[in-house]
């Protein structure tokens, strides 16, 4: 996972309900950060803030990276030659 944030994960939590039955619960994770401030080595993965993502890194995986925010704010250093791209898509 990438470490600008978690986006609509879904997991079954089991809960020892008694000694014979166990219950299961789908839990929906919806964090949708502000902004995204990415630099060294970007890991593959999406990116996606409400506001902006900001990045000097260096994309050097040959596996696909993508931006989406209201903003993308690529800094001097910033690198890639692979499947990368960014798009205005904010998260909410």
């Amino acid at each position: 996972m990438p470490s600008g944030g978690i986006h609509s994960i879904v997991r079954d939590v089991a809960c020892n309900v008694s000694a014979e039955a166990t219950a299961f619960f789908d839990v929906d994770f919806d964090i949708c950060p502000i902004d995204i401030y990415e630099n060294g080595v970007v890991a593959p993965g999406v990116y996606q803030a409400a506001n902006g993502v900001h990045s000097s890194g260096v994309i050097t995986s040959s596996l696909h990276v993508s931006f989406l925010a209201n903003y993308i704010d690529l800094l001097p250093g910033f690198e890639s030659n692979n499947d990368f791209n960014a798009d205005i898509d904010p998260c909410n």
